[in-house]
């Protein structure tokens, strides 16, 4: 399977947060209950990362799910409306408002496929 370019910007942010807070590849895989693995292939960008798993991450890492998104291309779009959002699933909002986002700034050839779920 061939990595598009958000799982490759969201799996270099895992790994970033992960050696910016001193946490072990083994630790973190240990507290997401997967492998060493399975874990480096997400840094990697080359298995998906679904949204229970981002939530995971940036629960284990202290971090707000939106940092694993910035400098994805195409954020900007979103950033205001997703700031004014305020109500019960505002959470949910801005994440996907960012994958929107960040999905349609790309070209078709670099968008995530359906097929490489």
């Amino acid at each position: 399977m061939t990595a598009c370019r958000i799982d490759k910007h969201l799996g270099a942010r895992i790994a970033t947060a992960r050696d910016e807070q001193h946490v072990g590849l083994a630790d973190l895989a240990s507290a997401l209950e997967i492998t060493d693995q399975e874990l480096l292939a997400r840094e990697q960008g080359l298995v998906r990362i679904r949204a229970s798993e981002l939530a995971r991450l940036a629960f284990h890492l202290d971090l707000p799910i939106r940092w694993f998104y910035d400098g994805l291309p195409g954020q900007a779009l979103f950033d205001e409306r997703a700031a004014a959002d305020t109500g019960p699933n505002s959470l949910l909002t801005q994440a996907t408002a960012l994958s929107i986002s960040a999905t349609y700034s790309l070209s078709s050839t670099e968008r995530c496929g359906s097929a490489m779920m």
